[in-house]
């Protein structure tokens, strides 16, 4: 209550909003970041169709993994079928570790495409705590020029760590933060 009986109303006032223009030139200033709207929608636009690509790319992989799962399986089966019908010890023995061997076939193609999805996912996340740098173009390129004479190269994709290496976004070649996983990058 105030001294004259009136009772004070507390009146507390908002800071003035942020002009969008401030937050983009303040932004702008930041390394790597785009300095307009129009530029931020690009960069996401670009971002989002190269996740699409990549998305796509490893889906079919899955897809064919799983026939090639599927074969192996079959010829697991096959050869446990194969297994029941030997005479002698020392068959049953080469026809048990045939089995095993094709049981452990048709788990390969399933773990390698989980290891290949792990080690992108650590590059992915590499290149986001380093600010999403890109190396220069000319570095892009040379880059480039050493995974395809390399014998993991592949249909745009390194097969010893699986990453994606050509495109516009997603893309390890393009990536500071990101070495080759057998030393031919300077």
């Amino acid at each position: 209550m105030a001294e004259n009986g009136s009772e004070e109303v507390c009146q507390v006032t908002q800071p003035p909003p942020v002009r969008r223009e401030v937050l983009w030139q303040w932004t702008g200033v930041w390394p790597g970041m785009p300095a307009t709207p129009a530029a931020w929608l690009e960069q996401l636009q670009t971002f989002r169709k190269g996740w699409a690509e990549t998305f796509a790319e490893a889906l079919q992989r899955l897809r064919d993994s799983a026939g090639e799962q599927l074969l192996a399986a079959a010829g697991a089966i096959a050869a446990g079928l194969l297994t029941t019908a030997a005479r002698e010890p020392e068959e049953f023995r080469a026809r048990l570790v045939e089995f095993w061997l094709k049981s452990f076939d048709c788990l390969r193609p399933v773990a390698q495409l989980q290891l290949q999805a792990a080690r992108f996912a650590e590059a992915l996340a590499r290149h986001v705590a380093g600010g999403m740098e890109a190396v220069s173009e000319a570095e892009y390129r040379h880059r480039l020029a050493v995974c395809e004479a390399c014998v993991f190269f592949q249909d745009g994709q390194c097969l010893k760590c699986g990453c994606r290496l050509a495109g516009d976004v997603i893309a390890k070649a393009r990536w500071r933060s990101e070495t080759c996983p057998v030393g031919r990058w300077p």
